[in-house]
């Protein structure tokens, strides 16, 4: 099984607490007014990784405590993230945070969707609403939600205004973390 990716960063601090391996997938449907990533959307476009060579990338980074994942809409994707999710906490220790514009409730009640949240160690989860922007890390608009599944986070290791900008091999520069100061 393959994942369409739109880009990895194998460090990041700002997407997650500690040192992680930051995942955006590649494709959304749900195109919100002044989101912080378009580029992810178009349904086209991203690279074709199988989950066991993505697999592979991450456990061969040294120091990472975790992955965040986002997107794009990464339960777009949700046959093919099932299985290396399932993968990740079956061969290792590393957290698990997803970023996703359902609602909680919309994952909760759709048969495939609801599957990823026993995967998952912090959901952070709705659709951003321009006009309801807040300057809160990891929330970018009010109705969005933090859930914990697990013990290994607190709301307190949520509280981090970073953004890092990273210039890749190509000389692209890429903005990761949180637009509250753009």
């Amino acid at each position: 099984m393959k994942l369409k990716i739109h880009n990895i960063i194998t460090e990041t601090t700002v997407n997650g607490p500690g040192k992680r391996f930051g995942i955006w997938l590649q494709g959304c449907n749900f195109n919100c007014k002044g989101c912080f990533n378009p580029t992810t959307h178009p349904l086209t476009g991203g690279t074709l990784i199988s989950h066991q060579e993505l697999f592979r990338k991450i456990v061969s980074t040294e120091g990472i405590e975790g992955i965040s994942i986002s997107g794009g809409e990464p339960l777009l994707q949700i046959v093919p993230l099932l299985s290396f999710l399932k993968m990740i906490k079956e061969k290792t220790n590393l957290s698990v945070i997803l970023f996703s514009g359902y609602t909680f409730n919309e994952i909760k009640s759709d048969k495939e969707k609801n599957k990823i949240l026993s995967y998952l160690d912090i959901l952070i989860s709705g659709r951003y609403q321009e006009a309801l922007k807040i300057n809160t890390p990891y929330l970018s608009s009010s109705n969005q939600e933090l859930h914990f599944f697990s013990d290994i986070y607190c709301k307190n290791d949520f509280q981090v205004y970073d953004t890092e900008l990273i210039i890749d091999k190509e000389g692209n520069i890429i903005t990761s973390g949180f637009n509250h100061l753009f």
